[in-house]
């Protein structure tokens, strides 16, 4: 290569490196504010900066604390609305007449005429007895309990009025309805689920079903008397048990008669 065309390549390289050199440096006159930004460091979340805020401004706070609002007015409204309807009810049960319902089963027809000869003769509520017989003679046992007291006794009939001062048998099937006028034996129904809770008394005798006391014990919550028959004399106490192992009181026959008459005074 000739001298003069070395000098040219070397002047050429040296152009180059120093058009590289001055496009890593800054342009004359750009300010540290010209420079491109740094990314913002993010700042360590804490439980009190927490929001549903997604980051793209789908959702503003303020719109949510509107619709808890709202939310809690409809929740508070709707309690309302059930409680008057509760207490409706409780009114309207209230006023209706009630009975006493004897339920008995094995060993019960004795502890039933105890109940029955302790009762007070101007006993001002109807008394109705649900007793088990295997044969299903219920006029016999009408006459039975028509010997152990003053109160008449009858055979409960579909149609007919549950009058105040008389003892029903309850034939197996044999429901009631209550109404403001009284309360009516009907042909299929039940007896238990139908019975006033406000004006009412259940007691449960020797024999009764132990399937019955979670009913029973609704009852009393309503405001019913109820009570069971104590252990000495009880042939079959399964249901008088679990009522006393729930709180449920216990007495004889004769004892639990006069607690109905200081519950209802003639």
């Amino acid at each position: 290569m000739e001298p003069q065309q070395e000098s040219d390549a070397a002047a050429g390289s040296e152009t180059i490196d120093a058009t590289a050199a001055a496009a890593e440096q800054p342009a004359a006159g750009t300010t540290a504010a010209e420079a491109p930004a740094a990314a913002a460091p993010v700042s360590a979340s804490t439980f009190g900066e927490l929001t549903l805020d997604d980051g793209n401004g789908s959702y503003a706070p303020a719109d949510a604390r509107a619709d808890d609002e709202r939310f809690g007015r409809d929740l508070a409204d709707l309690d309302q609305r059930i409680a008057s309807l509760e207490l409706v009810e409780d009114h309207v049960d209230a006023r209706l007449p009630g009975a006493v319902l004897v339920l008995a089963g094995i060993g019960g027809p004795d502890a039933v005429r105890q109940l029955l000869g302790a009762l007070p003769v101007d006993f001002p509520r109807p008394v109705l007895v649900q007793q088990r017989l295997d044969g299903g003679r219920y006029d016999r046992l009408v006459a039975q309990m028509q010997r152990a007291t003053t109160l008449p006794v009858h055979l409960a009939e579909p149609g007919r009025m549950a009058m105040a001062g008389f003892v029903y048998v309850l034939p197996a099937g044999l429901g009631i309805e209550t109404a403001a006028d009284g309360m009516r034996f009907v042909g299929e129904g039940q007896i238990l689920p139908a019975l006033p809770s406000a004006d009412s008394a259940v007691l449960l005798l020797s024999g009764s079903d132990p399937a019955d006391v979670d009913a029973v014990l609704k009852h009393r919550v309503g405001g019913a008397l109820v009570a069971g028959q104590s252990a000495e004399g009880c042939y079959d106490p399964a249901a008088p048990e679990q009522l006393a192992a729930r709180g449920g009181d216990l007495a004889a026959p004769t004892d639990l008669a006069q607690r109905l008459a200081e519950r209802w005074p003639g």
